[in-house]
């Protein structure tokens, strides 16, 4: 069995949180942990459900359905004494006019000098990593959160194309959607280390709204 992505000692000593899973492995029937979302917004642009996400323990021959708007391949959370600082990689199945759309937008918040903007995500799957009594459980539950830039100095994203699931027959293409120097008002995430019932949670900002 594997180490946990996040181990009690890492959840109870403040430590900064890594969660990192493949870039396609919310697609894939296998053991390997996977975090994906149901629905995702950037700069007030709604992207569409274009992902048949698989959960832990589930065969891919039984979806039918996209089931997913992201896969969340790594977020990186440094607990603040205010608000943590945190970093995004997303994979996102998108077309051309979509990923053009997304970069005005987020290039006009850079360009003003404000952080108006926000990354918001819908529900987390639950089955995300497979744990050592045989089960799967979460390792972070990012359900709902909301996040922003720190300030516009700190702020930086980027919209990559690339050739991991092919080319669909509408044009879209697998994306990499990377964003630094966020936060979120949120002072709680609720956590599960080695153990399916070995739940917690861990602090993320003391000064959190």
């Amino acid at each position: 069995m594997s180490e946990p992505m996040l181990s009690r000692q890492n959840i109870t000593s403040g430590k900064s949180l890594h969660i990192r899973t493949d870039a396609t492995s919310c697609i894939n029937s296998h053991s390997d942990p996977r975090v994906f979302i149901d629905s995702l917004k950037i700069a007030g642009k709604s992207l569409d459900k274009n992902l048949v996400a698989i959960d832990g323990g589930e065969s891919v021959t039984a979806s039918d359905k996209a089931t997913g708007a992201a896969c969340v391949i790594e977020a990186n959370i440094v607990p603040g004494s205010i608000n943590p600082t945190v970093s995004l990689l997303l994979g996102v199945l998108m077309d051309s006019a979509t990923k053009s759309e997304l970069e005005e937008k987020l290039s006009q918040v850079k360009n003003s000098g404000t952080t108006d903007i926000e990354i918001e995500f819908g529900s987390a799957n639950k089955k995300q990593e497979f744990k050592s009594d045989e089960k799967w459980g979460i390792i972070a539950d990012l359900s709902d959160f909301k996040f922003f830039p720190i300030n516009p100095n700190v702020f930086e994203y980027k919209i990559m194309a690339t050739e991991l699931m092919g080319v669909a027959k509408n044009g879209m293409k697998y994306h990499l959607i990377e964003f630094q120097g966020l936060t979120t008002e949120k002072g709680d995430l609720n956590v599960c280390s080695a153990a399916s019932t070995d739940k917690g949670t861990a602090k993320i900002g003391y000064i959190a709204v």
